[in-house]
């Protein structure tokens, strides 16, 4: 059974809440990086794993600052909002295997937050986020499980705008063992891309969990 409501959200970057930050919010909830996005006037969340509930828990990571692949045509194309997508190809859909988005060999372990060097999550995204908020005209596009389509009219728990909705499951969702293993599908993986206008240039930054094996990786 794959992932529910496989979807991809496009905007601007408005406010950011690191994993700290966000667990002094919520003890119990689990460890995320949460943007605010803006999609043409209409505000969303996304809710970016930084740990695994598997062992073991820190993240593998991919970063390319100057990425380039064809899908990027397509991607751009999209409007600003909440844009459910078929998970198939030719879609706009993600799949690191298929499509051959990155080489995941090259993906490292990356802990959460208070990394050596500053070399962790929070601080990586926090650097591309700030980023986009601070060119004007950039565009932010996170890939995953789409939420707040029930009808709910309950305001968003770390923004506080109405009606709460957004993008979860923003990682590589195929090849998970155990509990994960009937989410995994085809052509609906999660990333997060980022287009900066002044440089016409993409940041790409792409997760999996350790316990997510992928046969064709050494």
């Amino acid at each position: 059974m794959p992932i529910q409501d496989y979807s991809l959200l496009s905007g601007t970057v408005i406010s950011v809440l690191d994993s700290v930050a966000a667990q002094k919010i919520d003890p119990n909830g689990k460890p995320h990086y949460h943007v605010l996005v803006d999609a043409a006037g209409v505000k969303y969340r996304a809710a970016v794993n930084v740990l695994s509930d598997d062992n073991p828990p820190d993240l593998q990571f991919y970063l390319d600052d100057n990425y380039q692949h064809p899908i990027l045509q397509t991607i751009k194309g999209f409007p600003p909002g909440l844009l459910p997508l078929a998970s198939q190809a030719g879609t706009g859909a993600l799949d690191y295997i298929l499509e051959d988005l990155l080489d995941i060999s090259k993906m490292t372990i990356i802990p959460p937050m208070d990394g050596p060097g500053g070399r962790d999550l929070d601080d990586i995204m926090g650097q591309h986020f700030q980023q986009a908020i601070s060119t004007a005209g950039s565009l932010v596009y996170f890939f995953g499980s789409g939420f707040g389509a029930d009808g709910s009219t309950k305001p968003d728990e770390y923004f506080g705008f109405k009606p709460e909705a957004g993008i979860h499951n923003i990682h590589m969702n195929q090849d998970s063992t155990g509990s994960f293993a009937d989410e995994n599908g085809s052509y609906q993986d999660g990333a997060i891309l980022i287009w900066y206008p002044d440089k016409n240039t993409w940041s790409a930054m792409f997760t999996k969990f350790q316990s997510q094996v992928v046969s064709s990786t050494p």
